[in-house]
């Protein structure tokens, strides 16, 4: 660092070392990299959470832009220090986007742990049937349920049902332990008082047990009509017979 005397003021004019590009380079890169993230994760990600995204790349990205100017010769604000005047203004933009959007509401966490211990499972997608989430129920009965996937990755049948609100499909799942697994998805819109429809909940409800339950009555109404039916040809021989025997004794 050097001094600069004018006949107004004294500038300080900052110097740097030899070593300053090994630190300086990376740091740049870095930036660069996390900006590129964040731009294409901004894209993929559904409407409703742009804004939250939005302050969080521009929270995170704000000091190493800055720093980039200083670097380069170009401060933003003449005679001030950068980048302690952006870290303010990133912990402010953060403060305003946590509050604002109830990044920390214990809400949230308390549905988190919820969903987690949910005996079903629950699957949500976009619009255009990308996995957004999934409890860890419904990632045991659809291994590969990723964020990201689409549906029809995880699993061709439900990546082509219809997805109509209150609608309800079969599914036996690929990789079932016993071929009787069955599982009852019923589809429900997740919607937004202001947005509207952000994508499909899937809830998946083990009905093995039903399915079994009703195959047994199937088969044992199928047994009780194949008796009635063996009883009745066997009752009808002998009717015949005696009323053959009748009509004789009539003559």
């Amino acid at each position: 660092m050097s001094l600069t005397r004018s006949p107004a003021r004294i500038e300080s004019i900052p110097e740097h070392g030899r070593l300053f590009a090994v630190y300086a380079i990376p740091s740049l890169l870095f930036l660069v990299i996390e900006s590129a993230l964040y731009g294409y994760r901004l894209l993929r990600v559904e409407p409703f959470y742009r804004a939250r995204f939005l302050v969080l790349m521009v929270a995170g990205a704000l000091p190493g832009v800055v720093y980039g100017f200083s670097v380069a010769g170009m401060p933003i604000i003449e005679g001030v220090d950068q980048v302690p005047l952006s870290l303010t203004v990133s912990a402010v933009v953060y403060a305003v986007g946590i509050f604002r959007f109830r990044m920390l509401d214990v809400l949230s966490v308390a549905r988190g742990l919820v969903m987690d211990n949910l005996q079903t499972g629950v699957l949500v997608v976009d619009q255009e049937r990308r996995v957004l989430g999934s409890n860890p129920y419904a990632r045991a009965v659809l291994p590969g349920a990723d964020e990201g996937r689409r549906l029809s990755d995880v699993s061709p049948h439900l990546g082509s049902v219809s997805l109509v609100d209150g609608s309800e499909h079969e599914y036996y799942p690929e990789n079932a332990s016993s071929p009787d697994e069955c599982y009852l998805a019923k589809v429900t819109h997740a919607k937004h008082p202001k947005v509207g429809r952000l994508g499909y909940a899937l809830i998946l409800v083990d009905i093995t047990e039903r399915k079994r339950a009703e195959r047994a009555m199937l088969e044992s109404m199928e047994a009780r009509s194949r008796f009635f039916a063996a009883m009745s040809h066997d009752l009808r021989t002998p009717l015949h017979g005696i009323s053959g025997l009748l009509e004789l004794l009539g003559r």
